[in-house]
């Protein structure tokens, strides 16, 4: 059975790196070559909803709406789960990171967060570097808000079945839970049932045995769709 444990700050250094180590962390997966036009959509938030909460998390992130702020973002405009610059960023960031330069790998965590501000990766990176340089009051933010968002997506169900799938906004949030677990993708595969769409993954325990968890990705399938049908 898949263990609900979150990677708490002494090992995001370990889950960024696993994360990372992903062959599709570093560049978004590939958009289904046919979108489902009959994915359910998301609810419609107002444009000042998303604003009012990303203020708030920014002031204070231990007492924002987690789940409510990233399905705030998904209903905005700003909302793009395929975006290309993010993947070039997110690359970068790692990269510098691995290189021991924290200035550089900040730059391109806050170049995200300006994008995205549910960005988990960004926020662990800015934790990560800012503990580097002896600043716990931003670390402890950035910490808390990884944690508090991903703590937002294992709570939306327990990743068993298709009916109780985890609800995620972009496909890097399914690698965020799946490192995050202690698990290891072995295979994934696109599903569809009841109007709407999963992602299944067979995945490695930390104790060696294999599992199955689903991620329903109707919201940034909808999004997918809904522009293909503008053009």
């Amino acid at each position: 059975m898949i263990a609900r444990r979150m990677v708490l700050s002494g090992a995001v250094a370990a889950a960024l790196m696993a994360i990372a180590a992903s062959p599709a962390w570093t560049q978004e997966k590939a958009a289904p070559t046919s979108p489902p036009q009959s994915a359910t959509p998301a609810p419609t938030a107002t444009g000042p909803r998303y604003d009012d909460l990303l203020a708030q998390a920014k002031r204070d992130g231990a007492v924002v709406d987690f789940k409510a702020l990233r399905y705030a973002y998904a209903d905005s405009e700003h909302y793009n789960p395929y975006d290309a610059k993010e993947s070039e960023l997110r690359t970068s960031m790692v990269k510098a990171y691995r290189d021991k330069d924290c200035a550089t790998a900040m730059q391109h965590a806050q170049a995200i967060l300006d994008k995205n501000y549910v960005d988990i990766d960004a926020h662990m990176m800015l934790d990560l570097c800012y503990r580097r340089l002896e600043q716990p009051q931003p670390a402890k933010h950035h910490e808390r808000m990884a944690h508090g968002l991903a703590e937002s997506i294992v709570a939306t169900g327990d990743g068993r079945t298709p009916q109780t799938a985890f609800v995620v906004i972009a496909v890097r949030e399914e690698y965020n839970v799946i490192a995050m677990l202690g698990l290891k993708q072995l295979q994934q595969a696109l599903i569809r049932a009841d109007g709407h769409s999963y992602d299944r993954f067979s995945v490695k325990t930390e104790s060696g045995g294999t599992d199955t968890i689903f991620f329903n990705i109707d919201r940034p399938l909808t999004w997918l769709a809904q522009k293909t049908t503008k053009r």
